[in-house]
């Protein structure tokens, strides 16, 4: 609701929350991003429903970054291009695992040795080994 009932998106569109693979069936397994509180594919984002999403409310050059584990792993399958290729703009996802820090700048693994992050702000989203979010683009190529 909060992206089709408050106005116009022109600049960009940040998700924060739970990424990785569902597994939906015996055997049949989708990259989903996970909003939902209940259990089940129509709480999540994957291959079964990303073509419900529509860009209603999103002005032409919005992006939109998800920060949520392995949302861009599984490469042409992955949640972030079937999103990238729905929405027809660019996604920008991590493909690995991802930890919360007050060092923009770590490098940590898994944020191993780094202390519990602290209520106060800034705290920060962060790729494993402080790797930059991978860019998805609609079709084959970015430009």
């Amino acid at each position: 609701m909060g992206l089709t009932q408050n106005g116009y998106i022109d600049g960009g569109v940040f998700f924060f929350g739970h990424g990785g693979g569902i597994e939906v069936a015996p055997g049949q397994r989708f990259w989903a991003l996970m909003p939902g509180e209940q259990a089940g594919p129509d709480t999540n984002i994957s291959a079964l429903n990303v073509r419900q999403l529509s860009n209603a409310q999103l002005g032409p050059h919005a992006t939109i970054t998800l920060n949520a584990c392995q949302a861009g792993a599984g490469g042409p399958n992955s949640i972030a291009k079937l999103i990238a290729n729905q929405l027809q703009r660019r996604i920008y996802a991590p493909i690995l695992g991802m930890y919360f820090s007050t060092n923009p700048n770590t490098k940590a693994p898994n944020g191993e040795g780094l202390p519990q992050v602290p209520d106060n702000p800034p705290v920060y989203m962060i790729q494993q080994y402080g790797n930059p979010l991978t860019q998805f683009c609609p079709g084959s190529l970015c430009q």
